[in-house]
């Protein structure tokens, strides 16, 4: 399975990944595409997409796309704060199919916060 990391990440989650194959887009073809045109493209040599942003869901139909997402949900998007969320993360990757999105997060008062603002797979209020 190979996984590319979102520019919003830090490029040291690479590693996190591992065994898994990662690539992080930052220095790669695919630095400065937006959403969709990222999901476009990676979907011919990634598996998924990692990403922290939370408002994916709400942008692109994701199950159009012959790959998966996983979003990681933090603080912060600094490498110390989403080490949190790499074992979920991983376990998720066991299971998730082409065309699903899967949000992972820190804790569950972070979880409650998004769900709150209508962020991810959330019905806004």
């Amino acid at each position: 399975m190979k996984l590319l990391l979102d520019e919003c990440l830090p490029k040291d989650l690479v590693r996190a990944f591992a065994p898994y194959t990662a690539e992080h887009v930052k220095g790669s073809t695919f630095e400065g595409l937006q959403n969709g045109e990222l999901l476009a493209e990676a979907q011919h040599e990634f598996d998924v997409l990692i990403t922290a942003d939370a408002n994916l869901y709400h942008q692109n139909k994701v199950s159009q796309f012959n790959l998966a997402v996983v979003v990681l949900r933090s603080y912060r998007n600094a490498y110390e704060f989403l080490l949190a969320t790499i074992p979920n993360a991983v376990a998720a990757l066991r299971t998730i199919e082409p065309g699903q999105i899967v949000y992972i997060w820190a804790d569950e008062q972070l979880r409650e916060s998004d769900r709150r603002k209508g962020k991810g797979p959330f019905n806004p209020k």
